[in-house]
């Protein structure tokens, strides 16, 4: 009978705890935030150039343009990437929307 080593079992159960539970980054904008991710709203300076979230680490924005050709359709079903040219958008500190 053969007996599994000592430390590759304590290395197989570190490997597997590491992998269970290390955070994985989130990126949007290439700066990697840690999960779980979370963004507070409530600064109006966030976003002050149309179209610009630089100042929003982790998130970018996109109108998703041509992703679907039918109306009331799931968002969570939608799994493609727009093709169309500047998908990015916002609009900032809008009074008049």
């Amino acid at each position: 009978m053969v007996r599994p080593n000592r430390h590759s079992a304590a290395a197989l159960i570190a490997v597997f705890l590491l992998g269970a539970f290390a955070a994985t980054p989130a990126a949007a904008n290439s700066t990697a935030q840690p999960l779980p991710f979370t963004q507070n709203w409530s600064n109006s300076n966030l976003i002050t150039t149309a179209n610009v979230w630089t100042s929003v680490p982790g998130v970018i924005g996109y109108r998703g343009q041509d992703l679907t050709s039918t109306t009331d359709v799931d968002p969570q079903t939608v799994l493609g990437e727009s093709t169309v040219a500047n998908d990015v958008h916002v609009l900032p500190n809008l009074t008049n929307t």
